[in-house]
Formats: structure tokens, C-alpha cells, sequence
């Protein structure tokens, strides 16, 4: 009979792995998640220094107004743009590479 009553340290070592458990299977679900859904910068290229092609609307006058401006990312360019009384509509890099004629 007295083989068949679990023994006490057993019983602590189950009773520490169930309440592990829910903390283990936690950690591998975060773990798995940022791997899983990491975002991609498809067709995104770092941000480098260059110059930015910047649309918009003088806020002054209304009239639509552009401007070539030399800023380290586009978001600088944005912001100087901002800056010289231009609301932003549109900012693309300027190609720095020549075709060969």
C-alpha cells in the first residue's frame, strides 16, 4: 500500500513544472510570434544623405510649389521643406546615377 501514495517530493516536482508551464509555453509563443511576423522593408532602401524631390503647397500663398533639398533621410527633407513654408504632399529621392548617353 504504501506504494501506491506518491511521495512528496514527486508531488513538489509536478506541482513546480505545472506552474512553469503556462509561463514556458508563454515565452515560446512571443518568441515564435516576433520571428514569425518580423516586417519587411520590401523594396525600401536604408536612409542615406541625398537629395529629395519635395511637392506641396506653399501654406502663404496656396500656390503649388516644389523644391530640391539635400537632407540625410526623407523625413529630414519633410521637416526642412516644413520648415521653408512648404505643406508636404509628396517626397521622392532624386536618382543620383547618370544613364550613359
Amino acid at each position: 500500500m504504501a506504494e501506491l501514495m506518491p511521495t512528496p517530493l514527486a508531488d513538489a516536482r509536478w506541482t513546480i513544472f505545472l506552474l512553469l508551464l503556462p509561463g514556458l509555453a508563454a515565452l515560446v509563443c512571443v518568441v515564435l510570434f516576433s520571428v514569425v511576423k518580423r516586417p519587411e522593408k520590401a523594396g525600401q532602401t536604408d536612409p542615406a544623405p541625398g537629395y529629395y524631390h519635395v511637392l506641396g503647397i506653399d501654406k502663404a500663398t496656396g500656390a503649388g510649389r516644389e523644391a530640391t533639398l539635400h537632407a540625410a533621410t526623407e523625413q529630414g527633407a519633410r521637416g526642412r521643406a516644413e520648415m521653408d513654408g512648404i505643406l508636404v504632399t509628396e517626397v521622392r529621392r532624386v536618382n543620383e546615377s547618370v544613364p550613359d548617353a
